[in-house]
């Protein structure tokens, strides 16, 4: 598997994300969450970050074959959703 250095985010079809053309979801969601005791305050570039609260799944393309994607499971305010996404899908990873 590859690991993107930062997540890439997806544009999306409904509430369905979209990587080079329609995907097809195999797995998930498999629930993640880096909060509290895993987010110290002392760690570098922590303060002042949000938890990590997601939801992975794994992803068939046509043209990239398996890809990791998660979606922040806390849904944005209204003020903040883009074309009433309500949860923004984002390319963490692709698997061989």
């Amino acid at each position: 598997s590859w690991l993107l250095p930062e997540p890439v985010k997806l544009a999306t079809l409904g509430d369905s994300p979209v990587y080079q053309g329609r995907l097809v979801r195999l797995a998930g969601p498999q629930r993640l969450e880096a909060t509290g005791w895993l987010m110290p305050d002392d760690a570098p570039g922590a303060r002042g970050k949000p938890p990590a609260i997601r939801d992975y799944f794994i992803y068939r393309s046509l043209q990239a074959d398996l890809l990791w994607i998660y979606r922040e499971r806390l849904p944005v305010t209204a003020s903040q959703a883009v074309d009433g996404q309500l949860h923004a899908w984002y390319l963490h990873g692709f698997f061989a």
